[in-house]
């Protein structure tokens, strides 16, 4: 049995565990900016052809819906910046107190 033998299943422990690889980091990135060109396109799609005709801005993001070739489409585009939640919160505390004053 080989020294650093892990039994089928079990996941990788360790510093080692927490990095990816030189390759995959590569791949991820070449994915990303074929999205990024993606997304530039439809935008200046849209913007040129004056296509754009709702917008809303809600909790989870900017909704946008455009008229192209007689469909209407609609998509949304999350916040820039979202919220983070602090540990030092209890919200089960929070929770209490809601269903309380209910």
């Amino acid at each position: 049995m080989p020294k650093h033998y892990r039994p089928a299943g079990k996941k990788k422990e360790g510093n080692a565990a927490k990095y990816i690889t030189k390759t995959k980091a590569f791949k991820y990135f070449q994915v990303s900016l074929q999205d990024f060109r993606l997304s530039h396109e439809w935008q200046a799609y849209i913007s040129r052809t004056h296509s754009l005709r709702k917008t809303y801005i809600g909790v989870k993001g900017i909704f946008y819906q455009a008229d192209v070739q007689g469909q209407k489409i609609t998509w949304l585009t999350p916040h820039a910046l979202q919220q983070v939640l602090s540990d030092e919160v209890d919200l089960k505390v929070m929770l209490t107190f809601l269903e309380f004053y209910e």
